[in-house]
């Protein structure tokens, strides 16, 4: 089977902008989101739909924003993938989550349980985000060749400032 229709892009925030770094909490915290950006470690991650079944994508790049975490997620022409297109376009999957598990350990000193590691297992669009504010904010249009294009150049250039202006204008 051929795979000859372009991605489709989603931009959208994955999690809120973090919690303070001295916080005892299973969520992000500022300085953890800043590690993940600064170390590109959600690069590649897989983007489902509601956390399960096969990856329709990946994400490309993160940034910190004023909402907080976002992502540029690359969706594939796969049937599954083309669904969730769909999808996102008509509104019933309109937000984004992300997927992670947190190692806690108990600290007899201090008589409570601590977050020690957390790993990250995928993106996911889903239908309702469990957190405030994890909206997708725009998508490509499939055949929006100079869309497409931006896109392909600011990857290339590593430039997330102009990619953001890219996915608020076409012109």
């Amino acid at each position: 089977m051929c795979d000859c229709m372009s991605p489709t892009w989603i931009w959208g925030t994955v999690n809120p902008l973090g919690e303070n770094n001295d916080a005892n909490t299973l969520y992000l915290t500022q300085s953890e989101i800043s590690d993940l950006v600064e170390n590109d470690r959600l690069s590649n991650l897989p983007v489902k739909v509601e956390h399960s079944g096969d990856s329709i994508g990946r994400v490309v790049c993160a940034w910190k924003s004023q909402q907080g975490l976002d992502v540029l997620a690359e969706i594939n022409s796969s049937l599954p993938g083309a669904v969730a297109s769909t999808y996102v376009r008509n509104k019933s999957l309109q937000d984004f989550s992300l997927g992670y598990n947190v190692s806690v350990q108990y600290s007899e000193r201090a008589g409570t349980y601590r977050p020690s590691h957390k790993s990250f297992t995928e993106v996911s669009l889903v239908k309702n985000g469990a957190r405030r504010a994890c909206h997708v904010h725009a998508i490509s249009v499939e055949d929006d060749e100079r869309m497409n294009a931006k896109v392909q150049e600011c990857l290339r250039s590593n430039r997330l400032n102009t990619l953001m202006k890219a996915f608020s204008s076409t012109g």
